[in-house]
């Protein structure tokens, strides 16, 4: 069995700073398979996206997370930056994935780049800066914007206000206790 080694780096900007990624790809080569080392990595590569994918959205996730950017408004995949290139990427990654694990008699071809987009799409799964992620972050972020309408009071909450003391009466009954407080200190005193 033969190991070979890659390393992988990507530089994003956001904001004011630079974001390095590091990824490491190893692969084993064994004698006799028919994957051959591209395929091998790019299947290892795939695994982890799909094991995210599954914590995220149960049993066959990378389909679910395809099927919820299906699902959303054309005006809303229109706000979002990179929305068809995240979906196309996936969805051809997905389908490079069966190619090689149910074997048909498609023509395919696996290269470096398939590799790279792999690790791509995980790390921004993974660093929340994927199309959904940023949708849902801007959803979560309108809703805080919106102004808050006080609600009136129900006729059961009128009822349970009932129960408490007016400011006034809560007034007397603390200088009631004061008064009481303060005799019993002058009567203990007293009898000294």
């Amino acid at each position: 069995m033969q190991q070979n080694n890659r390393l992988w780096v990507t530089l994003n900007i956001e904001g004011d700073h630079l974001v390095f990624t590091f990824f490491i790809c190893c692969d084993s080569i064994f004698s006799g398979d028919d994957m051959n080392s591209l395929e091998i990595q790019f299947i290892d590569t795939y695994k982890s996206l799909e094991k995210l994918c599954n914590d995220m959205y149960g049993e066959k996730g990378v389909s679910v997370y395809i099927q919820t950017m299906e699902s959303v408004c054309s005006q809303q995949k229109r706000s979002i930056a990179g929305w068809d290139d995240f979906y196309y990427t996936l969805k051809r990654l997905r389908w490079l994935r069966n190619q090689i694990v149910h074997p048909s008699d498609v023509d395919y071809e696996v290269t470096e780049k398939n590799i790279f987009d792999t690790q791509r799409i995980y790390n921004d799964l993974l660093c929340r800066k994927d199309p959904l992620a940023i949708l849902h972050q801007r959803e979560v972020a309108r809703q805080a914007r919106k102004p808050i309408v006080p609600v009136a009071p129900q006729e059961s909450d009128s009822n349970t206000n009932n129960n408490r003391l007016s400011a006034p009466t809560l007034a007397i009954v603390i200088i009631l206790l004061m008064l009481v407080f303060i005799g019993y200190i002058l009567w203990t005193f007293g009898h000294n």
